[in-house]
């Protein structure tokens, strides 16, 4: 068989603090928070140096646009650029609600914790994108 041989290689990272404005329904331009994020991507090994790399450019481009409606658009930019064959994201963070008290009908601001993960997009080298 001529030529290198081309293998897959599973790399990652965990937890990484890193902050970013989540967008929802009630407030469309973002609620400033932080996030831990872990994603873990199937790539050619001859792209495994330089991944990391690659991978935090992606999350600061996206860093004012991130919720439950955009992860299935940008996790395309992580399957393209870091030319991977399968790409799990998760992240968990904090997100404030008001609430009104049951008696006094005072607003009072309530944390919820979110966790939000897009797994199993796979990118053929074709260029089709599927889930």
């Amino acid at each position: 068989m001529a030529g290198k041989k081309r293998f897959l290689v599973d790399v990652g990272i965990k937890d990484l603090p890193f902050p970013i404005r989540a967008i929802s329904m009630v407030d469309p331009d973002g609620q400033h928070t932080i996030a831990n994020i872990s994603v873990s991507a199937r790539i050619m090994r001859e792209f495994e140096a330089r991944w990391i790399d690659k991978f935090i450019q992606i999350i600061h481009q996206h860093k004012d646009k991130i919720g439950t409606k955009t992860l299935s658009v940008n996790i395309l930019d992580y399957l393209k650029d870091l030319e991977a064959t399968a790409v799990k994201i998760d992240f968990t963070y904090p997100y404030f609600i008001e609430k009104l008290t049951p008696i006094s009908k005072e607003k009072v601001s309530r944390e919820v914790s979110l966790h939000v993960c897009v797994t199993g997009l796979f990118h053929d080298r074709k260029g089709k994108d599927t889930l």
